[in-house]
């Protein structure tokens, strides 16, 4: 519950692709907004000029996840980098010190760098440096201050990601795997994405129709909570950093081994 002292939280995910914050964390930030908390998705790569698939398409593809986003209640910003050539330059990095410093962020998600896709590489080394190291893109006196910074995995393209803190995100997973199949069946441009259905007693509903990276996304989150509901699970950037110093760690839930509910934010 929220107490007098707690205030809305800024929450930034930075992914390379439109649909990485989804893969990653799209259930922890349904469940931040829902709350009140104030939550954004920074995208590098938004012109597709390159990837044969959605070429001559950004127009659409834009259109549809400000559609998705503006439902969840998350903000966008678009980089307008291009598909498999996003760098780690110092003008990507003030990019991202540029859009941080309208956001101030409490918190900042980005890409664990320690994986096989280059773009989420790369915006991921540039992440670090924009949330870490602003005072150098800044006017003296004028840096960001110092988010908690988490690595997120989109799971297949990973050298063996492994969380420290987890985010109980039973009430909303179902919600952002329907977002997830949506990405794919509009990048499928009409040919079929469906390749399993599954239903949880527990949760109720039809049973949901999941598209290949929705069934990645929840197998992953069941095996992130040992069978025992869902979970998403991020890792700290700057190491081990004690539970109860964390803004993520607000509010304890003790049955989960490595707990986090994010707070309410005040009315």
């Amino acid at each position: 519950m929220a107490t007098a002292s707690t205030r809305p939280l800024s929450i930034v995910a930075i992914g390379a692709h439109q649909d990485d914050c989804w893969l990653a964390l799209g259930a922890t930030a349904l469940l931040a907004s829902r709350a009140g908390h104030r939550v954004t998705f920074i995208t590098a790569v938004t012109d597709y000029r390159y990837l044969p698939y959605l070429a001559g398409r950004d127009a659409e593809v834009k259109a549809f996840h400000r559609s998705h986003a503006a439902k969840a209640g998350i903000g966008l910003i678009d980089l307008g980098h291009d598909y498999l050539r996003v760098k780690n330059t110092p003008e990507l990095v003030q990019q991202l010190v540029d859009a941080l410093a309208e956001l101030r962020p409490d918190i900042v998600f980005c890409h664990d760098v320690n994986e096989s896709n280059p773009d989420h590489v790369e915006i991921g080394h540039a992440s670090l440096i924009a949330s870490r190291y602003s005072e150098v893109f800044r006017p003296a006196g004028q840096d960001l201050g110092y988010p908690e910074v988490y690595w997120f995995s989109t799971g297949w393209q990973s050298y063996g990601f492994r969380g420290d803190v987890s985010v109980d995100v039973t009430k909303t997973i179902f919600d952002a795997l329907r977002v997830i199949s949506a990405i794919d069946d509009m990048t499928a441009n009409g040919a079929p994405s469906t390749i399993a259905t599954f239903s949880d007693p527990g949760i109720g509903g039809d049973p949901l129709a999941l598209s290949s990276h929705a069934r990645h996304k929840l197998a992953q989150c069941i095996l992130d909570a040992g069978g025992g509901g869902y979970l998403e699970s991020f890792r700290s950037a700057a190491g081990p950093v004690a539970l109860d110093r964390r803004r993520l760690m607000r509010a304890l839930v003790p049955p989960l081994a490595l707990p986090l509910a994010l707070p309410e934010a005040a009315p």
